[in-house]
Formats: C-alpha cells, sequence, structure tokens
C-alpha cells in the first residue's frame, strides 16, 4: 500500500466518521454516549489523517504512531458501535452510517497491519 493509498483511506475514514456524525446529530432519539464517541471519533480521525498528510510525508512519521492512530481508532469505532446497537429506536440510517463507518476503518486496520507484517517479513537484501 503506497502513501497516496493510505492518506485517501484515512481521508475515508474521516469522511464516514463525519457522517456518522451528521446522522447522529440529526437524530433526536441518540443517546448523549453515541454523540460523545462519535464526537470523539471525528476529532482523532482528523488528527490521524492530518499526520498521514504532512508534507514530509509519511516516511517522516513513526509507523507505530499511524498504527497506534488505527487502533484507538477502532477501538472507539466498536464502541460507537456498541453504544448504538443497544439504543432503543436509533433511526436506520444512522445504524447503517455507524456500521458502515466502523466496517471501513476495521477494514483499513486489518490492512494496513497485514502490510507492515509482511513488508517486516521481508528478508534483508544482500544480508
Amino acid at each position: 500500500m503506497d502513501n497516496l493509498q493510505v492518506i485517501e483511506r484515512f481521508a475515508s475514514i474521516a469522511g464516514a466518521v463525519h457522517d456518522a456524525v451528521l446522522a447522529c446529530s440529526t437524530d433526536h432519539r441518540a443517546p448523549d454516549a453515541l454523540k460523545e464517541q462519535l464526537g470523539e471519533l471525528a476529532q482523532r480521525a482528523d488528527e490521524v489523517k492530518q499526520m498521514a498528510e504532512r508534507p514530509e510525508g509519511l516516511e517522516a512519521e513513526d509507523p507505530a504512531l499511524l498504527f497506534a492512530g488505527i487502533d484507538t481508532l477502532k477501538s472507539i469505532a466498536d464502541r460507537a458501535t456498541q453504544i448504538g446497537d443497544e439504543a432503543d429506536g436509533l433511526d436506520g440510517a444512522l445504524c447503517d452510517r455507524i456500521h458502515e463507518m466502523q466496517s471501513e476503518i476495521a477494514h483499513f486496520r486489518r490492512q494496513l497491519h497485514g502490510h507492515e507484517m509482511r513488508r517486516e517479513a521481508r528478508p534483508a537484501i544482500g544480508g
């Protein structure tokens, strides 16, 4: 996965999170705990996206920071999804947005961690 793909995925995740925040803000039945989780998730998604978009590029970033960022997003998204699943009477569109967002984050996390594992498993050249 190249740097542009990583940046695009973080941007897509940030967009999905903001879509869920917007859907949540229009559903008067959404519990405050869900609004809080989605608000925190939006803030963290923007932070990770900005880290990935820095002019010096992803090479200058410690990969552990990006992995920690996506792990944090996944953890918060999982909590938001659980709260949404347990809430009564949520709008179907909001539930869909939350599940789509959580799925996108989980899928990218698996890709990112899988890519790093494959990269680390490569034998050293000339070693």
